[in-house]
C-alpha cells in the first residue's frame, strides 16, 4: 500500500503539466492500476 501511495503521488507530480490535456488517459490508467492492485491484494 505504501508503494501504491508513493506511485500515485509520483504520477500526480510528474503528470501535472499535462493533466489537463491527458486527464482522461491519466484517470483511465489510475483506475486500471487500482483495479490491478485490488485484484493482486485480494
Amino acid at each position: 500500500m505504501f508503494f501504491l501511495k508513493q506511485f500515485i503521488i509520483f504520477l500526480k507530480v510528474f503528470l501535472t503539466p499535462v493533466k489537463r490535456l491527458n486527464s482522461a488517459c491519466v484517470n483511465f490508467f489510475a483506475c486500471q492500476y487500482f483495479i490491478m492492485e485490488s485484484i493482486l491484494l485480494g
